[in-house]
This record gives structure tokens, C-alpha cells and sequence, in this order.
């Protein structure tokens, strides 16, 4: 009951956190695992595996309402877990041997990245990168809504997904960033899949 007592400001703290995580598309270690490191200065290794653990949570609510609203594209889910899944159990074994220092400051700069990705595309209208020509028709793909919405979308490209999922997937396992963010840009802004 005393540990309750005294960590009662995480819950609110997490609350948000994870509001605003899924509402905007990164990652909620994004903003515990500052949080877990500096308030409650725990190791940086188990600062991320609280983190983690915190976002699944947010997540897998997420998920839910995604998948029960038929919005999610399970042929493209299937295709990003089959590499990311891997990839973060060996960036989780990898930040077991990483100096903490090191890793708080890949946390830092990876975080600079993702503050700058998602707030310069909102300051300027010219910041969204031009559509590549393309030589040849790009297969596209379709999901329909529960409500019977129609999304037709290309295909994401398959390559640079699977490519983009290893690095995020990687650095997720070791400082609880990096997926969500790197695809959530590379799905969203080069591959035009509607971000619902």
C-alpha cells in the first residue's frame, strides 16, 4: 500500500502520456521512460522494460478499437511483425550490455529526431516530401470500415518497411522508441496509407 502511496502522481502522468500517444501515433515511452530515468532515477535498462510494459496498455486498447472498427490491414501487420518481433528481443539483449549513459543518450537523440519529424511537418505546408515519379503502377490495397467505408491505398513499399521495422523494432528493445515513429512516418507520409 505504501508503493501506491508513494508513486500516486504516475498514474495521472501515465494517463496523459498515453492519450497523447495514441492520438498523435508515437510511442508512450516517448514520454515515461524521461519520466522513469529522471523522477524516479531508475537504471536505464529497467526504466525502458517499465516503459514497455506502461505502453502496452495504451497499445493494446488502441488495437482493439482499431481492429474491431476492421482498420487494420492484417496482410501489412503480418509482414512488419514477422521482422520487428525478432528484432526487438535482440535490442532488448543488446541494452543489457549498452553503459546506461550511452543509452540515455541514443534515448535523447532519438527522441530529438521524433520531436522534429512530427512537429516540422505541421509548420510548414511545403514540408511534405513530393511523390516519387513512378514508372510502373504500384499494386494497391483496400480496407473497408465497419461502418462501410471504403480505403484504397498502395501497397506499402515492402523493402523499406521491413527495413525501417528492423532499425525501429531494434531501437524499441533497447530504449522503448523507434517503431512507432519511424513507421508512422514511413507508412503515413511516403507510402500514403490513411493514418486511421
Amino acid at each position: 500500500m505504501t508503493l501506491i502511496l508513494d508513486y500516486w502522481f504516475l498514474t495521472p502522468i501515465c494517463i496523459v502520456g498515453a492519450t497523447v500517444a495514441m492520438t498523435v501515433g508515437i510511442g508512450g515511452p516517448v514520454f515515461f521512460t524521461p519520466v522513469f530515468i529522471l523522477v524516479l532515477d531508475l537504471p536505464p535498462a529497467t526504466a525502458v522494460a517499465v516503459a514497455l510494459f506502461t505502453q502496452c496498455f495504451g497499445f493494446l486498447s488502441g488495437a482493439i478499437a482499431y481492429w474491431r472498427r476492421r482498420l487494420v490491414d492484417r496482410a501489412l501487420a503480418r509482414q512488419l511483425m514477422l521482422v520487428a518481433m525478432p528484432a526487438a528481443l535482440v535490442g532488448s539483449q543488446i541494452s543489457d550490455v549498452v553503459p546506461g549513459p550511452l543509452l540515455r543518450r541514443l534515448f535523447g537523440c532519438v527522441a530529438i529526431t521524433v520531436a522534429y519529424r512530427v512537429f516540422m511537418p505541421s509548420r510548414s505546408p511545403d514540408a511534405r516530401p513530393e511523390r516519387e515519379p513512378s514508372v510502373e503502377p504500384r499494386a494497391s490495397a483496400t480496407t473497408i470500415d465497419r461502418t462501410g467505408h471504403t480505403y484504397r491505398y498502395p501497397v506499402a513499399r515492402r523493402a523499406e518497411s521491413a527495413v525501417l521495422a528492423t532499425v525501429g523494432a531494434t531501437l524499441l528493445g533497447m530504449i522503448s522508441v523507434g517503431l512507432a515513429e519511424l513507421q508512422g512516418y514511413h507508412l503515413i507520409v511516403r507510402s500514403q496509407v490513411p493514418p486511421r
